[in-house]
């Protein structure tokens, strides 16, 4: 089975709101509503969860009204002080629940624009490798700074990946690496975790329109983007 789990867990800093930016109107919808509705309509996945914040539980509980139309979605969980703890309560929901071959999904909430196409692409790879990243060649060159002041290397461009979500995995791949990496070591996001134990992660192929809302100039361009 294939099982998406959204992370819904921002409280909207950044986007200076008084509500998470994953429940902001964009085309008459909450954001969050876009990402499970691309789950939602796609073929092979069985289920979607969400980890919320606790203090937006209710508020998030309303996505299963029937007016939705999210039928896959069969819980909101509370999530943790961190990415890597929200994520992990999340998968510790499903273990109880799926089989430890079963494929889950782990995306942004605030990543609205997802096709169809890097969900197949996604469930393909991580079935084949037991893990896989969404990810875009980098088109600037990159600059390495030891102390932000001065510029210590040049890496090739052409090895260089801007990350996206979802990223996927077998469950018990996923579930062992957050057990097995110590909470101080610096993990960024979840297939970091596998790489800190020399597990194999595979590139799937993202899109440029596959933003993360972070910055009001960002909502503008999903406007145009999915407006379209």
């Amino acid at each position: 089975m294939n099982i998406a789990l959204v992370l819904a867990g921002g409280i909207g800093l950044r986007m200076k709101t008084e509500r998470p930016k994953q429940f902001m109107p964009l085309l008459g919808k909450p954001v969050i509503s876009h990402s499970l509705l691309s789950f939602q309509q796609h073929s092979l996945i069985d289920a979607m969860y969400i980890v919320c914040h606790k203090e937006w539980i209710d508020q998030m509980n309303v996505l299963f009204d029937p007016v939705y139309g999210f039928s896959k979605l069969k819980a909101v969980v509370s999530g943790g002080n961190s990415r890597r703890e929200s994520s992990y309560l999340g998968l510790k929901e499903i273990a109880n629940k799926y089989h430890k071959s079963d494929i889950v999904l782990i995306h942004d909430a605030a990543r609205p624009n997802l096709s169809q196409k890097i969900i197949t692409d996604n469930i393909n790879a991580a079935t084949k490798f037991g893990a896989c990243v969404t990810a875009i060649p980098a088109t600037d060159t990159m600059f390495i700074s030891k102390d932000g002041k001065l510029i210590h290397g040049v890496p090739k461009r052409s090895a260089m990946f801007a990350a996206q979500t979802p990223q996927s995995f077998q469950l018990e791949n996923i579930l062992n690496a957050h057990e097995a990496v110590s909470q101080d070591e610096e993990v960024t996001d979840d297939a970091g975790l596998l790489l800190k134990l020399d597990l194999p992660v595979a590139l799937v192929e993202g899109d440029k329109k596959n933003i993360k809302l972070t910055t009001e100039e960002d909502f503008f361009l999903l406007q145009k983007y999915m407006g379209l």
